[in-house]
């Protein structure tokens, strides 16, 4: 059930839990939006597919995946959890497709998880346009910026380039976390496209099928260059990948 992709992850989950109901089966359901990436963009992701689910009663067991130390992943999924905790999403402000979501939580986790996760349940449900939040406690460019992150993490307006990087595991024989920081800072202008960082030619490839371009880990420290499913360099130091990477997009745009 786990996609990159929050809508995805998020129709496919409610078929099933669906399905379920309609059968009398209940089984465990387990919810994550899989290769979330990093930082805010990582966890806004997380937030608006898992947390949306969660107020719609669908979910058991929740995994939150960051291209980071895996002891950060669990302690944003308790914040998540207890961010949307009580949350009513009976009354939900949507004017002419654009949902106003006003809070007023000082603690900046807190507001963003309770923004993305009602804004995932709202366009979900109604089908949105644009996001507008209200908050005293933060700037006027901190709502400007949670607001492109959350419309483009539920899909409503892509307005940034889409990274999609997995959290790693014992496969990955390249310091991933770094090189994904790096792609990320050296592409970001490129709305509309979608690059992919994957961890190892074993789940690499497949998890990534939809991203335009990706850099995927071949061995001892070296990397491959994919466009798409379709392997386009031999494995060579990430940094001369990245130019690679560059030239293909340069020349295709």
């Amino acid at each position: 059930m786990k996609s990159s992709n929050v809508l995805t992850m998020m129709t496919a989950t409610k078929l099933l839990h669906d399905s379920m109901l309609q059968r009398g089966a209940s089984y465990p359901l387990h919810l994550g939006v899989t290769e979330a990436g990093n930082d805010k963009e990582g966890r806004v992701k997380s937030a608006a597919g898992i947390g949306a689910l969660l107020l719609m009663g669908v979910g058991d067991t929740v995994r939150v995946s960051l291209t980071e130390p895996p002891e950060n992943e669990s302690p944003f999924a308790h914040k998540l959890l207890q961010s949307i905790e009580n949350l009513n999403v009976e009354n939900l402000n949507i004017q002419d497709g654009t949902l106003i979501f006003e809070d007023d939580s000082v603690d900046e986790e807190r507001w963003y998880c309770r923004a993305a996760a009602v804004t995932g349940y709202a366009h979900f449900t109604h089908g949105l346009r644009n996001l507008k939040l209200v908050n005293p406690h933060f700037s006027a460019t901190q709502i400007t910026d949670y607001e492109s992150l959350i419309m483009q993490a539920c899909r409503i307006k892509i307005l940034n380039t889409e990274f999609v990087a997995c959290p790693s595991c014992g496969r990955t024989q390249y310091d991933i976390q770094s090189v994904f920081a790096a792609v990320k800072q050296r592409f970001a202008g490129y709305p509309g496209l979608k690059i992919g960082v994957m961890g190892c030619i074993v789940n690499g490839p497949g998890e990534m099928a939809d991203a335009d371009y990706g850099l995927v880990g071949a061995s001892h420290g070296l990397v491959c260059v994919y466009e798409g499913k379709k392997r386009v360099s031999e494995p060579m130091l990430p940094e001369a990948a990245m130019t690679v990477l560059e030239r293909f997009i340069i020349h295709n745009s």
